[in-house]
């Protein structure tokens, strides 16, 4: 209702993000879509999309339509055939962005923003070109907005990092594998030559799996691990549940043998960060999911 809602209002252009999937997604109640971006595809949602890299690509390219402009980025094989065959079928065309970018402001970020924010341009440029087409303006790209742009984009909760008394702060909402993968990278690229302690704050949702984010995770040689609720404050309605996974999640943990000094659990947000400041100084990674990312943030925000 709030996709028709907004469609009754006239505007020159609207960026809409899909749902968890496309083909079935609420948003196809829009079908005039000159341009069509899919970004990195992974094993999320698998429950909705399907449990194979082909069903998930299959339904993420359900948001193509006829005469539309689709771009991505390089996907396994096996998803770009899917995203390929599905580009004949909804007669659009499907170009692969490559990576790399004429911006040297982009190369300060880290690779998985640099290929979203490649993708962004791309899909930016072939929006002025259609509409200079069809409407005789002269809309045109404009290098020196687009750097600012994007050197002053600020995106809370995506590879943030910030300081407060004893701890540096390193947030990202990654939940998928590969993010994961890839946050951690980013994490320790940032901490390497520092010999302040490494800390981990970490909680799932939707039903995921630890196994393989743990395989991930253990790479990183936390000296501390604590798994917590997505509560910022102490609150034993919300946690429960939540805190009954942070006890499996610690056992899981412990039978990896990742010597890890210091393994917790708290009942809320505000308690594990409370143990940190007391216990010295520490860059402390948040990640695994977003509403954890939240209830980290609200707690900053908040002083």
């Amino acid at each position: 209702m709030a996709v028709r809602a907004f469609l009754q209002e006239k505007v020159d252009v609207a960026i809409i993000e899909v749902g968890i999937g496309g083909e079935y997604d609420p948003t196809n109640v829009v079908t005039n879509v000159p341009v069509a971006g899919i970004t990195s595809l992974g094993f999320d949602h698998t429950s909705v999309l399907g449990n194979t890299i082909e069903s998930i690509s299959w339904n993420k390219a359900g948001i193509m339509k006829k005469g539309s402009q689709v771009f991505t980025v390089c996907q396994p094989e096996s998803a770009y055939n899917v995203l390929y065959e599905r580009s004949i079928e909804r007669q659009c065309t499907l170009t692969v962005v490559e990576d790399g970018c004429h911006i040297p402001i982009i190369q300060k970020y880290p690779s998985a923003l640099q290929i979203n924010i490649n993708l962004a341009i791309k899909m930016a440029e072939a929006w002025m070109s259609s509409s200079t087409k069809h409407h005789n303006n002269n809309c045109r790209m404009d290098l020196d907005i687009l750097k600012f742009s994007i050197e002053n984009c600020v995106w809370p909760g995506r590879y943030d990092i910030r300081q407060e008394k004893n701890i540096r702060y390193y947030i990202d909402g990654a939940h998928t594998l590969e993010s994961i993968d890839l946050c951690l990278k980013w994490y320790l690229n940032d901490v390497k030559n520092e010999k302040i302690g490494k800390a981990l704050l970490f909680n799932l949702t939707g039903g995921r799996s630890c196994d393989e984010f743990f395989k991930i995770l253990s790479k990183g040689k936390f000296e501390t691990v604590i798994f917590v609720p997505n509560v910022a404050k102490s609150s034993q309605d919300q946690a429960g549940a939540q805190l009954v996974n942070c006890y499996k999640y610690k056992e899981k943990w412990m039978s990896m043998n990742c010597a890890t000094e210091n393994l917790e659990i708290f009942s809320c947000v505000q308690d594990a960060v409370d143990y940190l400041n007391r216990s010295g100084r520490h860059n402390l990674l948040i990640t695994g999911s977003l509403y954890l990312v939240g209830a980290v943030i609200s707690i900053l925000d908040s002083r």
